[in-house]
């Protein structure tokens, strides 16, 4: 008879995880998992404002650049109640040589333009226009544009040589959106905060206040900034 030896080293226990290794494993995957789209969601969100704001930077770079020119060049500065087209157009600025010159074209049609110079009192004033508040224009005439309108009108202006009045569309002036081009397509816009440049005659000194906001939500305040002016005509000059 053959006899049988059972050889425990040839036979070794193959015991895989049990149930609460299994459990233990699944919820550490989970947690780091939920750790590290926590995170990815975070850098997302910390890079989305910090684009927002640097587009929103750009824009009050463009407006306050715009409005200080214009009134550094102011020769009757004063008050401007700038919350509706009506309100501002009561009180216009008159700005001396910042729009002298200008292109006019021959006929509506025509590619000829050339350079017009302005005669009389070049007027400008400035009006929010927001969405209880909204200004048609740019190239669709029924789409509101929200931001800071300007118009700019002359009493008359002189021809190029070899022109005639008769042959050209008359100019009476024009109005645009302040930084439209900065502004399209960010769903944000700048305004005059509460539409009021103030004016302080003993300091010739303009003060007001650039905001820009969310286009959707206007009382969302992304940038701020206070801007003084004093107009370049009415600083004094020495020998």
């Amino acid at each position: 008879m053959r006899a049988v030896y059972y050889n425990r080293n040839t036979h070794k226990s193959r015991k895989g995880f049990s149930l609460s290794e299994l459990l233990l494993a699944v919820g550490l995957m989970a947690f780091v998992a939920t750790a590290a789209i926590g995170g990815i969601v975070l850098i997302a969100h910390i890079r989305d404002t910090m684009n927002r704001q640097a587009t929103a930077n750009m824009i009050m770079v463009a407006t306050v650049s715009y409005l200080r020119a214009d009134l550094n060049d102011c020769s009757n500065p004063g008050p401007m109640d700038c919350t509706k087209e009506a309100n501002a157009k009561k009180t216009p600025f008159v700005i001396v040589s910042r729009y002298s010159d200008f292109i006019v074209r021959k006929t509506e049609t025509s590619n000829d333009t050339e350079l017009a110079t302005m005669n009389g009192p070049v007027t400008t004033y400035y009006w929010n226009s927001s969405p209880t508040n909204a200004t048609l224009g740019g190239d669709n005439k029924k789409t509101p544009l929200y931001g800071i309108w300007v118009r700019v009108e002359c009493s008359g202006y002189t021809l190029p040589a070899g022109w005639s009045a008769s042959n050209i569309t008359p100019w009476k002036g024009r109005s645009y959106l302040i930084a439209q081009n900065v502004m399209a397509g960010t769903g944000m816009y700048s305004r005059i905060k509460d539409g009021k440049i103030n004016y302080d005659a003993q300091n010739n000194l303009y003060t007001f206040t650039i905001e820009v906001v969310d286009e959707k939500n206007p009382n969302d305040v992304i940038l701020s900034q206070e801007v003084k002016i004093c107009p370049d005509p009415i600083i004094p000059t020495f020998p």
